[in-house]
């Protein structure tokens, strides 16, 4: 809110810059009040909407941006018309001229925000690829330099993710292959403790040949 602010400010003091030597001093207040007052409310506007949940479409955005400029010029044109400080015919023409510019603008706003949108859609189709378990897409972006870090710092994401499951499945092997290791090893021998428990619980042995058999399973 504050460079908007000073936005406002300096656009009042550049229209009184241009317009005092011209028209007047009066002339330049009125008017530099009057594109304050029309800039502060698109400024307003554009900060109110940028805040609205859910967020709007980064093509509606850019169409906002394009709208406001126009909004501005126009009614500025419209209200100094108004206070005679241009004739009818003139703000008439510049009217036109300023409607015209807002075709484009808007046009212009379309073709500028189409590779943006694009490329953001990319990049979240790769990340739910990734959330879905896929390891291969590497994020591609070009469209603006905060784009191109952003995908740069998902595939990273993507680069240390498989990493490091590659490591959590080289530990789990690991650890699969030690345990079926002591469980081989250790086959043998608890078989053989079975026998001599199974033989001194049945009592199949002498006295001397159990103790020795305590004494083995000890």
């Amino acid at each position: 809110m504050k460079r908007s602010l000073a936005v406002v400010l300096a656009a009042g003091a550049l229209v009184v810059a241009t317009v005092g030597p011209v028209y007047g001093a009066e002339a330049a207040l009125v008017t530099a009040g009057l594109v304050s007052a029309v800039s502060a409310l698109g400024l307003a506007a554009a900060h109110s909407l940028a805040g609205q949940r859910p967020k709007r479409p980064l093509k509606a955005r850019f169409e906002l941006v394009a709208g406001t400029a126009v909004g501005v010029i126009l009614a500025t044109v419209l209200a100094a018309a108004e206070l005679m400080f241009v004739s009818n015919h003139d703000a008439l023409l510049v009217s036109a001229i300023v409607l015209a510019a807002a075709l484009v603008a808007l046009r212009a706003a379309r073709v500028a925000s189409a590779g943006v949108v694009q490329e953001v859609g990319e990049i979240r189709d790769a990340l739910t690829a990734v959330g879905d378990g896929e390891r291969a897409p590497h994020v591609h972006a070009g469209a603006a330099v905060e784009l191109t870090e952003l995908a740069d710092a998902a595939s990273r994401m993507i680069e240390q993710l498989a990493q490091e499951e590659a490591r959590r499945d080289a530990a789990d092997a690991a650890r699969r292959n030690l345990v079926a290791s002591i469980s081989h090893d250790l086959r043998t021998p608890l078989a053989a403790l079975r026998l001599m428990l199974a033989a001194i619980e049945d009592d199949v042995v002498d006295e001397s040949t159990r103790d020795r058999y305590l004494a083995t399973m000890n």
